[in-house]
């Protein structure tokens, strides 16, 4: 059983402990891999279970305390000279466009985390006027025009970014005399990335609610 005949240089004729050997050999390869593939996904989930803890401590989620918006004296030209967030409507057409400077303040919901939001990217922003007279033309949805992230500014008791907010000219007239009737409320929503010192970003959306 262990003898092949061939015409062919292919000549084996194997005893019956070559044939064991064989297998044997074969088995322990089979049995090495296995323990290998089972060793790699172990090293593989605790690979990820290291990266979990890590994200987990050196994140940042964070609380708005104060929202401010001012209109803009200036005119936005050159947005690449700008060292802050620059937002604009999907809309506008205004080669010169009007709009508001906006600073944010807020505070890290944990003390206990050691990782502090350094780096801060604002994808988009919407202001809601709502009144008695209230229309979709008062509402004001942004988005960012720029890629790049912009440094935090780390005061004693809080951290600040700022952020421009592009508006045309005949939308910012409608949004401020939503903003000025009675009885309003200005509803305001913000979702930006943060990256800390540790290199976590962490992404958000804060709401709040202002009327008075």
């Amino acid at each position: 059983m262990f003898r092949i005949r061939t015409d062919s240089i292919l000549k084996a004729e194997w005893t019956a402990g070559d044939a064991l050997n064989y297998v044997a050999a074969m088995t322990g390869a089979i049995s090495t891999f296995a323990l290998s593939l089972i060793a790699y996904k172990q090293n593989e989930k605790l690979q990820q279970m290291e990266d979990n803890n890590y994200i987990a401590a050196n994140s940042c989620m964070i609380l708005i305390n104060q929202v401010q918006v001012k209109p803009k004296v200036n005119i936005s030209v050159n947005y690449e000279l700008y060292t802050e967030q620059i937002l604009q409507e999907k809309d506008n057409e205004d080669a010169c466009p009007s709009g508001y400077s906006v600073e944010v303040r807020f505070k890290k919901i944990s003390d206990s985390l050691q990782a502090t939001p350094s780096m801060i990217y604002v994808s988009k922003c919407t202001l809601f006027a709502e009144s008695e007279t209230r229309t979709l033309e008062s509402n004001l949805w942004l988005e960012n025009v720029l890629e790049g992230y912009t440094r935090t500014a780390i005061c004693e008791s809080d951290i600040a970014f700022n952020c421009t907010l592009l508006v045309a000219k005949n939308k910012q007239e409608k949004f401020e005399e939503a903003i000025k009737t009675q009885n309003n409320k200005l509803t305001i929503e913000i979702e930006f990335n943060i990256v800390t010192d540790k290199y976590v970003m962490t992404k958000c959306k804060c709401r709040a609610y202002c009327e008075y």
